[in-house]
């Protein structure tokens, strides 16, 4: 067994790219998806937020299919938050470096 996963499983729809995870030492057993990238290095993973086995299945299926959509169009899949957006942002903008940085 892993030193950091306490259950791990490939989905049927593509195991060789798509698994989703449990974390040892946590309190609250939520389950993450991992997906191999199809174009470069690395893995895209996220918190499905839910300890329900079936929901993990069907959440991991739909980031997959989000991810598999944009790769296909020869894009990087990225599933930005707000932090993401508000970074770019900052940079982007004309504002001085001190301001930058409050």
């Amino acid at each position: 067994m892993s030193k950091y996963y306490d259950k791990v499983y490939p989905c049927s729809f593509a195991p060789e790219r798509v698994s989703i995870y449990q974390l040892k030492g946590t309190k609250k057993k939520r389950w993450y998806v991992r997906i191999k990238r199809k174009n470069g290095a690395g893995y895209f993973k996220k918190s499905l937020r839910t300890e329900s086995f079936d929901v993990a299945i069907e959440r991991a299926k739909t980031h997959f299919h989000k991810m598999w959509s944009v790769e296909d169009k020869g894009l990087v899949f990225k599933d930005d938050d707000f932090n993401g957006w508000f970074e770019r942002f900052i940079n982007d903008s004309r504002l001085s470096e001190g301001r930058k940085k409050r």
